[in-house]
């Protein structure tokens, strides 16, 4: 699969930017924590915020490799088996939800061959790179976007109707990639995205076509993709399975924060309740065990509504 020059040459354009003032408190702590560190994207809702005081500020830090990033070996094993590792911090007034994941690691989970969407299904949406430590890492932080835009399109474009608008398109990837997860998102939700970012998805669009592996014609924003029955049939049996897999995969991955830093069960009880509404409680003596109470009430929380 060949990434065109034209994707890269506009993601380029769109997504290095230089940090807002407020995040370079954070970013120093960052660099000296993570010796290793190669790149800094920022992504999520608060992206386009002027005022970073108001939001949590989602960030995605990118190391050389799991060894050197942590003193810990535990924390690297975990790391390196469900990445990534989800950390709190805050500088000043500023508050951020980073997570930690190899360079290498990232370039992998954005291809065809990491099946669930966790990865490539969020880096294809508005991305910022913040920092990066030389050349080499902003081009390799720039593919990664690339692949991840180019990866979306193929598994979810089958899933849309053979013909109509680039909106269709990426609603409908939209609505299976957060079901996949737990953070399914209302139709209003996914059409105020759509709105605010509308330019982006049209341009990345126009130039990730040449590197799918089926035939799509697009004519201003209007597209016509000519896709075989069995390979359509096929996409809805795999996000059958990606929805299965993201079931347990949230539930891990909730359950590893409570292990990996300090408040990590209350932030695993917050992130149930922001996208599942159900408000949870644990008792003090299943804290003392938080895996036995995340898997318990997580569980419980996710079947009913957490992923749908």
């Amino acid at each position: 699969m060949v990434i065109s020059r034209d994707l890269l040459t506009y993601l380029a354009e769109y997504a290095v930017r230089e940090p807002e003032p407020a995040l370079l408190p954070l970013i120093e702590e960052f660099k000296k924590t993570y010796p290793n560190l190669r790149a800094i994207l920022f992504y999520g809702s608060c992206l386009q915020e002027k005022d970073l005081t108001r939001s949590l500020v989602d960030l995605y830090l990118l190391t050389k490799d799991y060894r050197g990033a942590y003193r810990n070996p535990a924390l690297a094993l975990a790391n390196y088996l469900l990445p990534p590792n989800v950390f709190w911090a805050s500088r000043d007034r500023i508050r951020a939800k980073y997570a930690v994941m190899a360079l290498w690691h990232l370039e992998k989970a954005v291809t065809p061959r990491w099946f669930h969407s966790y990865f490539w299904g969020r880096f294809a949406q508005p991305t910022a790179l913040i920092w990066w430590k030389d050349s080499l890492s902003r081009q390799r932080a720039l593919r990664i976007l690339a692949q991840a835009v180019v990866t979306f399109l193929q598994e979810t474009i089958p899933l849309a109707p053979p013909q109509g608008r680039i909106k269709d398109l990426w609603l409908t990837g939209l609505t299976y990639s957060y079901r996949a997860e737990l953070r399914p998102e209302s139709p209003k939700r996914l059409w105020e995205l759509w709105e605010k970012n509308k330019d982006f998805f049209k341009e990345v669009t126009q130039r990730a076509v040449p590197a799918l592996p089926f035939a799509i014609n697009l004519q201003e924003d209007r597209y016509v993709a000519k896709i075989p029955a069995k390979l359509r049939k096929l996409a809805h049996v795999k996000w059958s399975l990606r929805m299965a897999q993201g079931k347990v995969l949230s539930v891990l991955r909730l359950a590893k924060a409570c292990f990996t830093f300090q408040g990590g069960v209350d932030y695993a009880l917050w992130k149930i309740e922001r996208h599942s509404g159900k408000r949870l409680e644990v008792p003090a003596a299943l804290r003392r065990h938080p895996f036995l109470a995340l898997i318990f009430w997580g569980w419980r929380a996710l079947l009913t509504r957490g992923v749908r």
